[in-house]
């Protein structure tokens, strides 16, 4: 196992109607939980790559890096994402969903949007079997829902403002 890479932007539709995770675009959203993990597990499936829809244990450990990294410190983790997201309580947020990567300011070691803009399933679940998004979002603040706050909900819900993210993993 060589380790796993985490989509740099939300995943989106190409106009081929593929997924992406590409800058410049419109997540893709209103989509359920199983829907995006089957979609996820499309990305890539070869000999040396396989994707999936990012894992829990996964979120967490690339928001460990980003404190290790320096980028972020633990308290812009755990407590207000507000200056590093598209969250609705920003001085300069859109209020609305954006572009993905359409601020280098959400950008942290080179990961777009992982605070703010959409939330984001992950394959985590508690013990209601409730899926756990991730991220916040734009209409939510970053010092409430701050992107290490884990949301409980059904995994047959649809919303408009929540995508989500591919992992890589090295065979």
């Amino acid at each position: 196992y060589g380790g796993f890479y985490i989509s740099r932007y939300n995943i989106s539709k190409s106009s081929e109607g593929k997924p992406q995770s590409v800058k410049g675009v419109m997540p893709w959203v209103d989509i359920n939980f199983d829907d995006a993990k089957k979609v996820a597990s499309t990305i890539e499936d070869n000999e040396a790559v396989k994707s999936h829809l990012t894992f829990g244990a996964e979120y967490d450990s690339v928001l460990e890096w980003f404190i290790k990294t320096e980028v972020k410190t633990l308290a812009e983790i755990a407590e207000d994402s507000t200056e590093w997201g598209n969250h609705w309580n920003t001085e300069n947020s859109p209020k609305k969903v954006v572009e993905t990567g359409s601020r280098k300011e959400w950008c942290a070691n080179n990961i777009y949007d992982f605070a703010g803009n959409v939330d984001e399933w992950t394959q985590e679940q508690n013990e209601s079997s409730y899926r756990v998004i991730r991220g916040g979002f734009c209409y939510s603040d970053g010092c409430n829902f701050p992107v290490a706050y884990r949301f409980c909900i059904s995994p047959c819900y649809y919303c408009n403002d929540t995508g989500f993210r591919a992992t890589l993993y090295i065979k």
